[in-house]
């Protein structure tokens, strides 16, 4: 398989339709925005009454968000292309190429606002794929609302976004609410009693910080240390070392994954260990690739492993999926947003054809409530709430690099569970050994 393009399969250039053009020129104009780039096999008309389905959506190449939105939006490409190359999307009996329209958001919650204004104004796509972040998803969901447009959101996982009434929002990302009670359960049982917590403050990561304080006290745990830091924060030094004093047996923080390697780094330098370090991107391919032999031992989430087979039955099985994403994207490795946008491509694609439409919302939104319980896709099973639309459950296993001999981290990488969620592949590490021990 070859690397999937950004451009017109027939000619090797980028043709988007001359009205889409148009429209990205008016746009930058009005805003200063970027350009919008058009990924499709061919032209067609719009509003899904020509022989394409239109999916508007923003991603971000500069910013906050890049890393996340670069590898959640190869997943929806990984399922556009073999969409596409099968003979397009069954829609009504007709078989439709998709095609989607793409703005860059800059990471900017105003600029996500205005993009999304006019994807569903000027460009009149059919349906949305939600940005990620739940700072912008929060932003794209209220204009999808009040232009009702059925959005897939892939990377949002703030409890709040989803408690806003937005019938028309549907989700595979399991929310902040749920997510802790794997994680607080593997620290239980290898006998930790303490947590610290540090967390970014933005929206995410304080949603899943409160979620871990309301939810501590359900176990055998105490929470001992609590704080926030802001989005430019680089020197966590004094900080590291205020939490090292209080002798948590956990620490965790809770941020981005450049923020993970540098609490990393500047806890090796300053020679700070914890018995148990929780982060949300520890087994995520730019940790590892940016720590090399420092990334051994954290623990992070994850939702696939190579050798976790999850039945899936609807789209690419795990297997296929890492090895066709490897061959797509020359050698990179998914994460777990990866996975969560194909499967968000996938639930989507699969409402599409069941509704036989593509804009009509309210068919499409019960189409995917029709999918939920009982289906599986990547990144789990796909159940949802059947108001909020949001997981009901959580499809984040808890994993620990164990080694860093292998080329990728899926090579160390090891599920240490919990068991209803994701079989152990090994034993935890635990009590981390400190850095002079190593």
């Amino acid at each position: 398989m070859t690397r999937a393009p950004d451009n017109d399969r027939r000619s090797g250039r980028r043709t988007p339709s001359r009205r889409t053009v148009l429209k990205a020129g008016s746009a930058a104009s009005l805003f200063g925005l970027a350009g919008c780039t058009t990924l499709t096999g061919s032209g067609g008309g719009g509003g899904g009454e020509g022989d394409t389905v239109r999916i508007g959506l923003t991603r971000s190449t500069t910013g906050d968000f890049v890393f996340d939105s670069r590898k959640g939006f190869r997943g929806l490409k990984l399922w556009q292309q073999r969409t596409n190359d099968s003979g397009g999307l069954e829609v009504g009996g007709e078989q439709k190429e998709v095609e989607l329209v793409s703005y860059d958001d800059r990471s900017s919650k105003q600029r996500t606002t205005r993009l999304y204004e006019t994807l569903c104004t000027e460009d009149d796509v059919d349906v949305l794929f939600a940005p990620f972040s739940s700072t912008l998803t929060s932003a794209a969901a209220a204009v999808a609302n009040t232009n009702d447009k059925y959005i897939m959101a892939w990377g949002a996982a703030s409890q709040s976004i989803y408690e806003q009434g937005y019938s028309n929002l549907m989700s595979v990302e399991t929310p902040t609410s749920i997510q802790p009670r794997g994680f607080l359960t593997k620290m239980e049982s290898v006998g930790a009693e303490t947590v610290a917590l540090l967390h970014l403050d933005a929206a995410f990561t304080t949603s899943l910080a409160d979620a871990v304080k309301e939810q501590v006290g359900d176990f055998d745990l105490e929470l001992i240390h609590s704080e926030s830091h802001g989005s430019g924060a680089s020197d966590f030094t004094s900080t590291l070392q205020q939490i090292k004093d209080e002798d948590p047996d956990v620490f965790w923080p809770i941020s981005y994954v450049g923020s993970n390697v540098t609490i990393i780094r500047q806890m090796k330098s300053n020679g700070i260990s914890f018995p148990w370090v929780q982060m949300v991107y520890a087994t995520n391919p730019q940790f590892y690739d940016s720590l090399g032999t420092d990334a051994k031992y954290w623990i992070g989430q994850h939702n696939i492993h190579p050798e976790i087979d999850k039945g899936v039955d609807l789209g690419l099985t795990v297997s296929e999926f890492f090895t066709q994403y490897r061959e797509t994207f020359g050698g990179n490795e998914p994460s777990f947003n990866s996975a969560n946008g194909y499967s968000a491509a996938v639930v989507m694609g699969e409402s599409i054809s069941r509704a036989g439409t593509a804009r009509d919302t309210e068919a499409l939104i019960e189409a995917s409530l029709e999918l939920s319980g009982d289906t599986t896709v990547v990144n789990g099973l796909f159940s949802v709430h059947p108001e909020r639309h949001h997981q009901d459950h959580s499809n984040y296993f808890a994993a620990q690099n164990m080694s860093t001999g292998g080329e990728s981290v899926y090579d160390n990488m090891e599920s240490i569970g919990p068991e209803n969620i994701a079989p152990p592949t090994s034993e935890p590490t635990y009590p981390i050994p400190p850095w002079d021990e190593r």
